[in-house]
């Protein structure tokens, strides 16, 4: 049996007993790791209403939980910002297993009201990655706006044309789940017309129109706010579309108009990008990977959990997503583990390394072929 067929037998025994988990991941932290881990989070919220309607349940963390994770990183392990990992990569350096980076997708308001003071307690530093065309709600994030939209909709069946049967259960609560799943993953799919075209039908379709009852992203004076808390603020794309599906034209406006509106309304220069819709579908590619380096940023992360190596490129970082499980404090501590020890869930952030670096040798030998 290999070292990683062992390595992840502890790690399954250590999940299914977490009464002995604090000796299992003592044992595992000695173990060497392939390299630093980054951590995924979206909302830290205390109100669950608020949670149903907005943001996917399993993506919202409480406020006295997101303390006891950084109390337990700050701790155990040392927490770095997303700039030292991606120099790291870059320069193809070693990183140390302990490294930690914390980070935020989306933008949403409770990032700044409820995860800043918590950051600022421990001495925490994160990076916090906006859609930038969603700040104050001048425009709605298409996922929150959706689940909204289904969760309020008449059922028992909501009617939507591009879909078969032209329909969708919304009877029960777990119908109402399924639901959002399954439009969230169409639209992923699609290009950004057709995107739109399917977001405005669910909305129209459930007489949705209108704007949440209170505000769902952050302000230009709240992500000012963290940048000058000395937080790190990155781009997340201008609408949140699923990039590999965007024509070179709307590719490069959701990649360059987003870190130019940022630096625009904050002052600074945005380094970091992250790739928007993980977890559904492909949400990169080499293409994509190429634009936001030739857009001017440094690095940019996945939703693909592993160890970050120096053997990836520093525009296909992996992160662990954190989730509702981990509000026992030991199974996010077993899941950075299984991430450190372990290699990219998805072989795509391995496949885009190679070919960036293929790319990047043709043309340093000055053969044709894309720059980086």
């Amino acid at each position: 049996m290999t070292t990683a067929s062992l390595l992840n037998r502890a790690c399954r025994r250590a999940a299914t007993s977490l009464l002995s988990a604090d000796a299992s991941l003592r044992a595992l932290s000695r173990v060497p790791g392939r390299g630093a881990v980054v951590l995924r989070y979206h909302s830290v919220n205390d109100d669950p209403v608020w949670a149903r309607e907005t943001v996917q349940r399993s993506l919202v963390v409480p406020t006295a939980v997101f303390d006891e994770h950084l109390r337990f990183l700050v701790e155990r392990r040392r927490v770095v910002s997303i700039g030292t990992i991606a120099e790291a990569v870059a320069g193809g350096r070693p990183l140390d297993p302990s490294w930690v980076a914390v980070t935020f997708d989306d933008g949403y308001e409770d990032n700044h009201r409820n995860a800043l003071p918590i950051l600022r307690k421990h001495g925490v530093t994160a990076a916090f990655y906006v859609t930038t065309g969603c700040v104050g709600d001048e425009r709605p994030l298409w996922t929150a706006w959706l689940r909204r939209a289904v969760m309020r909709a008449p059922g028992p069946a909501l009617p939507v044309s591009f879909l078969e049967g032209g329909a969708t259960d919304v009877s029960t609560e777990r119908a109402r789940e399924r639901a959002v799943r399954q439009l969230t993953g169409f639209v992923k799919r699609c290009d950004a017309p057709r995107a739109r075209a399917a977001f405005e039908e669910v909305l129209a379709a459930t007489r949705s129109e209108g704007r949440p009852d209170r505000r769902v992203m952050m302000s230009w004076d709240e992500i000012r706010d963290l940048r000058r808390a000395g937080m790190t603020v990155g781009a997340h794309s201008v609408a949140h579309w699923n990039l590999p599906s965007l024509s070179d034209a709307d590719l490069e406006a959701e990649v360059r108009g987003s870190g130019e509106a940022l630096a625009r309304e904050t002052g600074g220069r945005v380094e970091h990008f992250s790739y928007p819709n993980g977890r559904t579908t492909c949400h990169f590619d080499a293409r994509v990977a190429r634009a936001v380096a030739g857009a001017g940023y440094a690095s940019a992360v996945t939703s693909v959990s592993g160890a970050v190596s120096r053997r990836l490129s520093a525009f296909a970082i992996p992160r662990l997503g954190v989730y509702e499980r981990h509000c026992d404090v030991r199974r996010l501590a077993l899941d950075i583990e299984r991430a450190r020890l372990g290699r990219p869930a998805d072989p795509c952030v391995e496949r885009v390394s190679r070919e960036l670096r293929r790319t990047a040798g043709r043309h340093a030998s000055g053969t044709r072929g894309e720059a980086l």
